[in-house]
């Protein structure tokens, strides 16, 4: 395999590279305890997934775009897609962790936003990806990265799904954590966002208007649009429209309702208008996102 240059390297490329596990799709990819990569060092790439890296010995300083890691034993980084990466240094007892997620992956998951947005939040307000875990923290997410490794290559993918849901709530309840030691006093911006959440999670499956959900606050719609994109880096009309595609997303590959009956329950006014609406989001129809899945 050509390594020279990992610029365009590809999630299975990755995957050759660390000597991985792999979902049956390969949509989904993990390795643990991975030792120093000399392969990786002082070669920038563009990473074609979201990767989340887990520091269990060692040192590694890791550029993400503009900004400059140092990864120690119990750093956790997470960089998303389409970010350019280098492992500028890298001790000689370096270990880590790798999982890397693929945008389809995401999808079919059906990640519960409650559970991300600590997550979110704790990387916008620290205008960074890094977050440091105690022992205790660390030995907990060590064995999730080894029961992904063990299972990810031979169960079915309700049983990946129920463990990814089990792992994305555990990590967000450590960012809580954080924030809540940081900022004991919740700010009036952060509660309106954590209200808001609540009522699009309540009310998403009929009303999809920034106006309802700034009424149901006792908010202007203007304000509750700067609110939500100064905490969160993403507008209301944003969160509200990826509740609705994940609510017809799970509908569609679960319920067994026709789409008729889904645009129903969706509150659309037509089958037309949902179709629209879900291949504006998706790039695909409901038709052949049912196929396809």
């Amino acid at each position: 395999m050509q390594t020279t240059s990992l610029y365009d390297i590809t999630p299975e490329q990755i995957f050759d590279l660390l000597e991985g596990s792999t979902d049956q799709s390969r949509e989904f990819m993990v390795s643990v305890n991975i030792p120093r990569q000399g392969k990786f060092i002082g070669k920038p790439f563009r990473t074609p997934a979201a990767l989340m890296m887990l520091c269990t010995g060692g040192k590694i300083d890791v550029r993400v775009n503009l900004s400059t890691f140092t990864l120690t034993r119990g750093s956790v980084l997470l960089y998303g897609e389409n970010s350019i990466v280098e492992y500028a240094s890298v001790s000689s007892d370096a270990r880590f962790c790798l999982m890397i997620i693929t945008r389809k992956f995401l999808e079919n998951m059906m990640v519960d936003f409650m559970a991300v947005i600590p997550i979110f939040k704790y990387i916008a307000e620290n205008t960074g990806q890094q977050l440091s875990v105690d022992e205790k923290e660390l030995t907990i997410l060590t064995k999730y990265y080894e029961l992904f490794y063990e299972i990810s290559a031979s169960y079915s993918r309700p049983v990946m799904r129920d463990l990814f849901a089990s792992f994305i709530r555990t990590l967000g309840d450590m960012y809580s954590r954080r924030l809540e030691d940081r900022s004991p006093s919740r700010s009036r911006q952060e509660e309106y966002f954590e209200r808001f959440v609540l009522k699009v999670t309540e009310y998403h499956h009929r009303e999809r208007s920034v106006k309802f959900y700034a009424d149901e606050l006792h908010i202007t719609p203007k304000y509750l649009s700067t609110v939500i994109k100064e905490i969160s880096g993403r507008s209301a009309a944003a969160w509200i429209n990826e509740f609705v595609i994940n609510k017809a997303k799970m509908l569609l590959k679960f319920s067994g309702k026709s789409i008729q009956e889904i645009t129903y329950e969706l509150n659309f006014s037509t089958q037309s208008f949902f179709g629209k609406f879900f291949k504006r989001h998706t790039g695909i129809s409901p038709t052949d996102y049912r196929k396809r899945e």
